[in-house]
């Protein structure tokens, strides 16, 4: 009898051992069970980059079991094949487990940044909306002052609206040179080359050179919606959004990032970039910036350039005064004056007051000197076609003016005690860029 029960009791735990308990069977489905509804709760903001203690804790506030190797679960292959392709590979606890957080920042990250996209266009077609007809009437505008001054102020305005509505993006994000901004910043281009002022664009634009640099080398219109996007949020996976941070990275382990599929993966953000560079490239030349003509500054206590006098060379003639003017139309004709006077030394004899001993050991002597004067006077003639209505000139007023050399004059008289040089410069007005009156700006351009 004993031994019948020893063989039956053997016999039940062979078959026992074979048959997985209960117990087990509903522990392992309830560890994926909780896998699974962490993939679904962790989102982008979860995790700081290169922090996998962050993927640890996240395990284990879902209490699943620190043993519990998701990758060994029949159920794995199915918890997302979309951004889980490369589960099956795997094969430790740790490098699983970051694979599936790292999977579902970028699944969720990918959907935010598309959401942000549109909240990104919508954003900027409201200010496109409210502010493009008068873009299109400044376009059409005529007068170089009344445009430029006109095309500045919008450019103040739009920038305004994008920062109110919170559609600011890192410097480096090709969509913050995209759009309005741009065309704006092509108009004003345009204004200039149309008025013969290309030379005098940097100047305009001094006060914000590196948006316009940046508009300049990275701006355009925007495109398809599509394409738009990729560009728009492959960028944004390492420089952010206008709503959120660029994508983390929880980890640099390579099996854990090769399993899980990236919103825009190393390859594709190169192409998009060699796509985004061509167009960059394509738009800028149609601004045919060019190179700016070499410009020679005529005023007070600067020597003058070797080139000065030749035919056609540009001239800033700046703080001259204003001997003659005439309005004739629109236009205006000026006769503007510089004069510098200067002292020098002649008739110089030595004095036995010694001045200083070199270090070779010779005795230098004071100089008894007469002081003779110098006169160098510039005279410009000028005609600017289309100085602002607004504006008005009288003689006594300073101004700084711009102009090619049409033709070029000069005398000089000297005699012992005094050297007297006039230099009159003919020019076609090109720019009148300052107007003083009793020493007040009536014009500053």
């Amino acid at each position: 009898m004993m031994k019948t029960s020893f063989v039956l009791a053997a016999s039940f735990g062979v078959v026992a051992a074979l048959i997985p308990s209960t117990a087990a069977a509903s522990g392992e489905v309830d560890a994926f069970d909780k896998v699974k509804a962490l993939y679904n709760k962790i989102d982008y903001n979860c995790c700081s980059n290169g922090d996998p203690s962050i993927v640890e804790h996240a395990f284990d506030k879902a209490s699943v079991p620190g043993g519990y190797n998701p990758v060994r679960d029949p159920k794995a292959a199915d918890l997302d094949p979309t951004w889980l392709p490369g589960i099956a590979k795997l094969k430790l606890t740790d490098e699983t487990r970051e694979a599936i957080v790292q999977a579902a920042i970028n699944r969720t990250w990918a959907s935010q940044c598309k959401t942000d996209y549109k909240s990104f266009r919508a954003g900027w077609k409201t200010i496109e909306d409210k502010y493009r007809p008068e873009l299109e009437m400044l376009r059409k505008e005529k007068n170089y002052y009344r445009a430029v001054t006109g095309l500045m102020s919008l450019m103040g305005d739009v920038l305004q609206g994008g920062e109110q509505a919170k559609l600011t993006l890192n410097a480096e994000h090709p969509h913050q040179w995209t759009g309005l901004k741009f065309e704006i910043y092509a108009a004003i281009v345009e204004a200039h080359r149309v008025a013969d002022r290309l030379f005098y664009l940097d100047a305009k634009l001094a006060r914000v050179r590196d948006m316009a640099n940046a508009l300049a080398t990275f701006g355009r219109s925007f495109k398809d919606d599509a394409f738009e996007e990729t560009v728009f949020c492959a960028s944004a996976q390492t420089l952010g959004t206008h709503k959120m941070g660029p994508l983390t990275i929880v980890t640099a382990r390579e099996t854990s990032t090769g399993a899980v599929l990236w919103p825009y993966s190393k390859e594709k953000q190169k192409a998009v970039k060699s796509d985004l560079a061509k167009l960059q490239i394509e738009t800028a030349a149609t601004l045919k910036l060019g190179r700016r003509e070499g410009i020679v500054l005529l005023a007070d206590h600067v020597s003058l350039d070797a080139t000065h006098n030749q035919k056609g060379k540009l001239i800033h003639a700046k703080g001259f005064t204003v001997t003659k003017v005439k309005r004739v139309g629109a236009s205006v004709e000026l006769t503007a004056t510089l004069v510098e006077k200067s002292a020098f030394s002649y008739g110089c004899t030595r004095s036995n007051r010694v001045d200083r001993v070199t270090d070779a050991g010779v005795v230098l002597y004071e100089q008894n000197c007469k002081a003779g004067t110098e006169e160098d006077t510039k005279i410009v003639q000028v005609t600017i076609a289309d100085l602002p209505a607004s504006v008005s000139i009288a003689k006594g007023d300073q101004v700084a003016v711009f102009g090619n050399v049409v033709t070029f004059t000069e005398k000089e008289a000297k005699t012992a005690s005094s050297r007297t040089y006039t230099r009159n410069y003919v020019l076609k007005g090109k720019h009148l860029s300052d107007v003083l009156h009793d020493k007040k700006a009536v014009l500053s351009f």
